[in-house]
């Protein structure tokens, strides 16, 4: 597992907005809000039943663009690689110079598949890198961000009414 450079942090202002983010669940819909208000195009994924890699990889083949596309049903456990390349051929596909993806109920990760939830992280900190970087060869300029949002003391709350609020 590659932990070099992984830039996470908990939302505290619209200037922190990192590549990945940790979010509680109770502050989902204030997300949201803020995503659409910004003009973001949103990705989801359905955590309720992602426990590992495979489960990951059958949500994300259902929710995600991909060029070109994934097994569906994903062969064996999955292939990260395979997983990068194609989501960033599918984000090359959508127009709109903005995305966020939101993965709720990453706990569900977090408590029985780590090592799988720290790779998916590292997959989304590198498609960031290069939908963000002319030199990689994307078309345009991109900005992803990714929001992990859970229960539990590892996801902070956002809002109007908590003192990391967004915007």
């Amino acid at each position: 597992m590659r932990m070099e450079n992984l830039c996470v942090s908990v939302i505290s202002s619209m200037d922190k907005l990192r590549i990945i983010n940790f979010i509680n669940q109770e502050s989902l819909e204030h997300l949201r809000h803020y995503l659409e208000e910004n003009h973001y195009h949103i990705l989801e994924l359905n955590g309720d039943t992602i426990k590992d890699k495979k489960s990951f990889f059958v949500e994300a083949i259902k929710k995600l663009p991909q060029d070109p596309p994934l097994h569906s049903p994903p062969i064996g456990q999955g292939n990260w690689d395979a997983f990068i390349d194609s989501s960033i051929g599918g984000l090359a596909n959508l127009e709109t110079e903005k995305v966020a993806l939101i993965w709720t109920s990453v706990e569900n990760m977090l408590e029985s598949g780590l090592p799988d939830l720290i790779e998916a992280i590292n997959c989304f900190r590198d498609a960031c890198h290069e939908v963000t970087n002319a030199l990689y060869g994307f078309p345009r300029k991109m900005t992803l961000l990714t929001f992990l949002v859970g229960k539990g003391n590892n996801f902070k709350l956002i809002g109007e009414n908590n003192s990391n609020a967004l915007g």
